[in-house]
């Protein structure tokens, strides 16, 4: 079957073929405004050559082989319409078609593996940013007490610290209660000196420094001290919450 071109005033959209040669066409926008819903259409142009139906469309001296309509339209992207007279005067268009980039295909498991990537990443560089402290370990309160509100911060309280004159080594709970939504770090003051005697390292919930090493050696007697309570943000502890401060004594024998 042989088909001609036929004018349309605003077909001015082009298309080229596989050897650069240009043919007006219509996108589906274009024949809506022209007031055509559903095209009659003549046939398809042919994505493989070789299996061409011997159908071609005749313009300005070229010819385009053409196909009969593809059914599996589901696999195809339409591109356009070429409109076409046939063989009987009738009127109708040709549809440009061509198969789905499989691009698309890969591009989802491609994000994804991204996805996993960047967020492996995330985590890893997360988990490195936290200097945990490596002497705290496993910790359960008294009678299983933990927070059980994560919208609040749950400090404990202590008692007077006692170590011996001969010995920079304390034994306390510094403890991180579990169900808090953030680390703790803990510091150790001297009121009357406002000497840092003691810092931690991050804590985390459900874990405590059960034993320390205070920095100076202290001769006997009861010093008034500021048990210091600093809170991060699980997500990022450089996001500080709230904290707190315990007036105790430390008590050396």
């Amino acid at each position: 079957m042989k088909y001609e071109y036929r004018e349309i005033e605003s077909c001015l959209k082009k298309w080229k073929d596989d050897h650069k040669r240009e043919w007006p066409y219509l996108s589906q926008e274009d024949l809506i405004a022209n007031g055509v819903d559903a095209p009659m259409l003549f046939a398809d142009v042919a994505l493989d050559k070789k299996k061409t139906n011997g159908s071609f469309l005749s313009y300005c001296g070229r010819k385009l082989k053409l196909n009969a309509i593809d059914e599996s339209i589901s696999t195809k992207m339409v591109i356009g319409y070429i409109p076409c007279v046939n063989e009987d005067g009738e009127k109708g268009f040709l549809r440009i078609i061509r198969k789905k980039r499989r691009i698309l295909l890969f591009l989802i498991p491609l994000l994804l593996l991204i996805g996993l990537l960047i967020g492996g990443w995330y985590f890893l560089s997360h988990q490195n940013t936290v200097d945990l402290d490596e002497a705290a370990i496993s910790y359960q309160m008294p009678n299983g007490m933990k927070n059980d509100n994560p919208q609040e911060i749950m400090i404990p309280v202590f008692n007077q610290l006692k170590t011996n004159h001969n010995s920079n080594t304390i034994s306390v709970g510094l403890v991180n209660p579990e169900g808090n939504p953030c680390y703790f770090k803990y510091k150790i003051v001297l009121k009357e000196s406002k000497k840092t005697i003691y810092e931690s390292k991050w804590i985390e919930p459900g874990t405590a420094v059960v034993e320390i090493e205070i920095k100076e050696k202290l001769k006997i007697g009861t010093y008034p001290i500021t048990i210091k309570v600093e809170s991060g943000s699980l997500d990022d502890p450089s996001v500080a919450l709230n904290g707190g401060e315990i007036e105790s004594t430390l008590k050396v024998e």
